[in-house]
């Protein structure tokens, strides 16, 4: 990202796509690339709640967390929400996903958030 956002070439901004973009589509790099060049991005995102802000919060919880997203690692994702949520009912790594799913990505996400809402036990 920061070879590109110095000197942007398609050929640098399709190398930072890459290991975030599970299907790296035009629309999406592109995307990306004026993300990078545009946007100054906050280290601090996504803010952590506190221990406060969860306290009393007895709903289901549902966890996805992407197989290889670059950001946050599947395994200490769901190791993490475990430790937190203690009525976590489904816990899933999508196979073959990265920290931005493909279409069929985020169609299956949405599906198994439907099913989850209308059924969370």
């Amino acid at each position: 990202m920061l070879l590109y956002r110095l000197r942007p070439t398609r050929e640098r901004l399709l190398r930072a796509a890459k290991p975030i973009l599970t299907e790296p589509e035009d629309l999406a790099v592109r995307q990306l690339g004026t993300i990078y060049r545009h946007v100054r991005l906050e280290p601090g995102l996504p803010r952590t709640a506190t221990e406060e802000e969860l306290e009393g919060f007895e709903g289901p919880v549902a966890v996805f967390a992407p197989e290889h997203d670059l950001f946050f690692l599947a395994r200490a994702v769901l190791e993490r929400a475990a430790e937190i949520f203690p009525n976590v009912v489904h816990a899933e790594r999508p196979n073959g996903c990265r920290h931005v799913p493909s279409e069929a990505g985020f169609q299956y996400a949405n599906q198994r958030i439907l099913a989850f809402l209308a059924s969370p036990d």
